[in-house]
Parts: C-alpha cells; sequence; structure tokens
C-alpha cells in the first residue's frame, strides 16, 4: 500500500511541473492563432467598408467588397457596389499589385501605398503582411500589472472615461464616469487582462514598409484588441482597432468591425464590418494578372 502510494504521489509531483508547461501558449502561437482570426487563408470575405471623419457625423464611400485571399501575399478584391464602382479587381501576387476596371483592355499597376477602396486602407492593409511574416515577442503582460495597480488608489486621469477605440487603453481596466462635482459615481468592472506582444521581421528590416508592429491581444481568450503599425523613427502609421467578435462557418471567433486610423493623423478612418466569411479550397489559375479580367467568374462560381 505504501508503495503504490509513493507512486501515485511521484505522479502527482512530476505533473505539477509538466502540465503548466504546457498550458501557457508561446507568443508565436498566440500569433498564429491571431492570424487565424483576423485573416485566415484560403478564405473568401464579404466586406462592408466605410470611410468616415471620427469628430464629424459626415460619412464617406461606402463600399461592398468581396475578397478572396489565397495565401499571405496572394489575394484579389472586387469591389460588388456601389453602381459606379462595380467590378473594378484588385489583384496581390508577392510584391506586386494590379487592378483593372470594367472595359479596359489592360491591367495597369499599382502601388502598395496607394489606395484601392479610397479613404487611409491603403492596398498594403488590407491583409496586413507583417502580422505572417513577422517574430513575436510578449513585451508586456498586464496580468502582472494589475496584481500591483490593485494595491493602488485611482488618480483623477484614470477616472476620466476613455476611449479604447482612439489609441488610449485603459492602464487599470477600470472605467470610472464622473458627475458634475468631479466625484466619480459609477464604477464598472475590469477588462479581460491584456499581452502586448511585439511583431518584427523574420527576414530584413521591414514588411511591406513597416518597421515593426505592437500587438495586443486578451491573455485569456486571445482575441486581437488593436494592432499598431510603425515605420521608421518610432512613427505609428496606422491603428486597427477589432471589435464585435462573431463565430463564422469556419468555427473560429472573427472581428465583425475593424476601426483603421491614420496614425500620423486621427481625424480620419476607414472601418470595415464583416458581412460573411467562407473558407475552402481556391482555384490558384485565378491569381493571375492575366486573369484579373475574369476574377469575378472564376471566383463567384
Amino acid at each position: 500500500m505504501k508503495k503504490r502510494f509513493g507512486v501515485e504521489g511521484l505522479w502527482l509531483a512530476l505533473m505539477m511541473f509538466v502540465v503548466p508547461a504546457f498550458a501557457e501558449p508561446t507568443a508565436e502561437e498566440r500569433l498564429r492563432e491571431v492570424v487565424g482570426m483576423l485573416q485566415p487563408s484560403p478564405c473568401e470575405y464579404y466586406w462592408n467598408i466605410d470611410t468616415t471623419r471620427t469628430h464629424e457625423t459626415k460619412k464617406g464611400v461606402f463600399t461592398v467588397a468581396y475578397m478572396a485571399k489565397l495565401s499571405a501575399d496572394q489575394w484579389a478584391v472586387l469591389i460588388a457596389a456601389p453602381d459606379m464602382l462595380k467590378g473594378r479587381a484588385l489583384l496581390r501576387q508577392g510584391a506586386h499589385y494590379w487592378t483593372r476596371n470594367p472595359g479596359e483592355l489592360q491591367n495597369r499597376e499599382m502601388r502598395p501605398n496607394q489606395t484601392f477602396l479610397g479613404g487611409i486602407l491603403t492596398n498594403k492593409d488590407l491583409f496586413p503582411l507583417i502580422l505572417e511574416q513577422s517574430h513575436a515577442e510578449v513585451v508586456s503582460d498586464e496580468r502582472q500589472a494589475r496584481k500591483e495597480e490593485k494595491q493602488k488608489a485611482l488618480s483623477e486621469y484614470d477616472k476620466i472615461v476613455q476611449n479604447e477605440r482612439f489609441g488610449i487603453m485603459l492602464e487599470t481596466g477600470h472605467l470610472r464616469i464622473k458627475d458634475r462635482s468631479g466625484d466619480g459615481v459609477l464604477a464598472v468592472g475590469e477588462a479581460p487582462p491584456q499581452l502586448v506582444m511585439r511583431l518584427t521581421p523574420r527576414q530584413g528590416d521591414k514588411v511591406d514598409g513597416y518597421n515593426y508592429a505592437m500587438l495586443s491581444v486578451d491573455a485569456d481568450s486571445n482575441r486581437p484588441r488593436w494592432l499598431k503599425l510603425f515605420g521608421a523613427g518610432e512613427r505609428q502609421l496606422k491603428y486597427f482597432v477589432y471589435n464585435d467578435f462573431k463565430r463564422m462557418s469556419d468555427g473560429r471567433p472573427h472581428p465583425g468591425r475593424v476601426e483603421i486610423f491614420n496614425g500620423l493623423n486621427s481625424t480620419f478612418k476607414s472601418e470595415m464590418l464583416l458581412g460573411t466569411l467562407q473558407c475552402g479550397p481556391l482555384p490558384e489559375d485565378a491569381f493571375q494578372p492575366n486573369r484579373l479580367s475574369q476574377f469575378g467568374k472564376l471566383l463567384l462560381r
């Protein structure tokens, strides 16, 4: 009996050391899961896209776009609405972009920083390549910061209601609303703890012109919160915010709403609303420049 107890005790002791090692995913594993939520492939998407102003009610151009993504740097876009833009197509193949309008006899080459869909949403930002061609490293673990922060009282700065969409994260996860006297009268519980990862190119010093990126995810669910893209001189060039997650046909949660802000001028933004997402094999020959005029017939089968 003692012998059996000793073996079981040894087994339990080993499990205490072994199991935790597999419980916490690595930064690279987290990044792969994020890519599966944000821009899986091969998949077909329908997005409703609007270019707006953040501080005004004026609306921009509303576009419905069909997107087919074969791989990280091979995808195509077809505009389905409005009628004045319907039928325009864009293809990315590696570092090259081609566009074609209905009735045109030849493709026209575009640059990565140009915008096929309008607004601040440039061609290279439709599916940020830096998410799929980078190393990931956790640089901030909010769970530890929360433990330390709970020992402190909220400062006046913390009590001001701040909006995560405009790039100002609540450091403590608390939300306080002031009455006219300035006293905090309502407190809403903590947001899920986050991890912030730094993404750096696997090869070279840039991916699509970006030197590095910062990605925030929920520590438990791994759902992405925001993505910031940086250029030379530590300049923040783009800022993506992911909201309204919903489970699609592939069984994974995906953001139903994506807001893209200009990192140098937050007055302007583009907003993308996910309509449908269908993942499965796609015909590779449809993603060739000489087939761009037939893209709709080949993919919308």
